[in-house]
């Protein structure tokens, strides 16, 4: 979705920034073409995102130009990665479709450890002995905890990982995502915006997004 998204709109707004009401007709736009084509990766959106602003081109230059004159390559792709940004998150509001997408797609961030492979790694980190308070072997617990949801368990395993190791940011994101789970969702919204702030990593803030919708019930 990313390089998709960035491409079109370096293609018709090469400036820094937009006020609100264009983030809100880029926004719809991928809502709609998103409802048609169910997947972000599809080449199908893309076609269809691009035909959408076709559609919109006078009204997003006109918008773009009222506020930066600068057309600079480099302004140009900083523009892009912001509405990116901003419109990945938003989204998270605006389109039912894209939350739920958003709220699911990160189950995979887990799929590349079971259950027994994070037993196995358990059992070699401790025949170390000199390897008893080690960060990975609190969070491997979490995490085996997580995926059979028990969630303040692995909060509080998460904790452990973090006291011995506060640049854990496994443990930080697993934390937070266990608080969203554990409906503790005001927790959860600052434990993911922390991460977003150290890491500079959108994604957190759209995860923050995602427990706000929840914790007001959208």
């Amino acid at each position: 979705m990313r390089n998709i998204l960035i491409g079109i709109l370096l293609f018709f707004c090469t400036l820094a920034n937009c006020q609100d009401s264009l983030n809100r007709t880029l926004s719809s736009a991928a809502c709609n073409c998103l409802s048609k084509t169910k997947n972000l990766e599809d080449d199908s959106f893309g076609d269809c995102l691009m035909q959408s602003f076709q559609n919109n081109n006078a009204f997003l230059m006109d918008m773009c130009y009222k506020m930066y004159k600068d057309t600079s390559e480099k302004v140009a792709k900083q523009f892009g990665l912001n509405i990116y940004r901003k419109i990945s998150v938003s989204m998270v509001f605006s389109c039912d479709l894209y939350y739920r997408l958003m709220d699911s797609l990160r189950n995979q961030s887990l799929n590349y450890i079971t259950i027994d492979s994070a037993k196995s790694r358990i059992a070699v980190i401790e025949k170390g002995s000199s390897n008893k308070l080690n960060s990975e072997l609190f969070t491997l617990r979490g995490i085996i905890e997580f995926k059979t949801g028990e969630f303040s368990a692995a909060i509080q395993y998460f904790d452990k990982a973090l006291s011995i190791d506060s640049n854990n940011y496994q443990s930080k994101f697993l934390k937070a995502w266990s608080l969203e789970k554990n409906q503790n969702f005001s927790e959860a919204i600052i434990a993911y915006k922390n991460l977003a702030d150290i890491t500079g990593r959108y994604d957190f803030n759209i995860f923050s997004a995602l427990a706000e919708r929840k914790k007001n019930g959208l």
